[in-house]
């Protein structure tokens, strides 16, 4: 990988950083509802966690982009954590956080698709 490709991805992944790690989400909308109102709670509530996943979401984001901080800060970047191949430089290019090549990203959401799916077969 050149400098100039470097420090493209440390700039990107700064800005993603940023993004991410602002704080700006509505805290009005974590806040319990106490009224009387029925629908006026279940909305509420609707919205409240909304605003949850939303920040989950962020939450997963950006340990992936300080993560993928570390690895170019060590040395690692672009080369996938699982199989120790390079990652392409189009999946980087589309998300520079990605600390495994499609191969092995793949295999990792097939792998999770059938947990989830053993687990709710289990809980039915």
């Amino acid at each position: 990988m050149t400098k100039t490709e470097i420090n493209m991805f440390q700039m990107v992944l700064k800005n993603r950083e940023t993004q991410w790690g602002n704080g700006n989400w509505n805290r009005e909308a974590l806040a319990i509802d106490t009224g009387t109102d029925d629908l006026d709670r279940i909305e509420h509530a609707s919205i409240r966690d909304s605003v949850i996943g939303g920040l989950e979401r962020n939450s997963g984001w950006l340990r992936e982009v300080r993560s993928a901080r570390h690895r170019l800060a060590s040395r690692e970047f672009g080369i996938c954590v699982a199989c120790d191949e390079d990652i392409s430089p189009q999946r980087l290019t589309a998300v520079p956080w990605a600390a495994r090549c499609m191969g092995c990203q793949e295999a990792l959401e097939r792998e999770t698709t059938e947990t989830e799916s053993g687990l709710s077969l289990l809980a039915a």
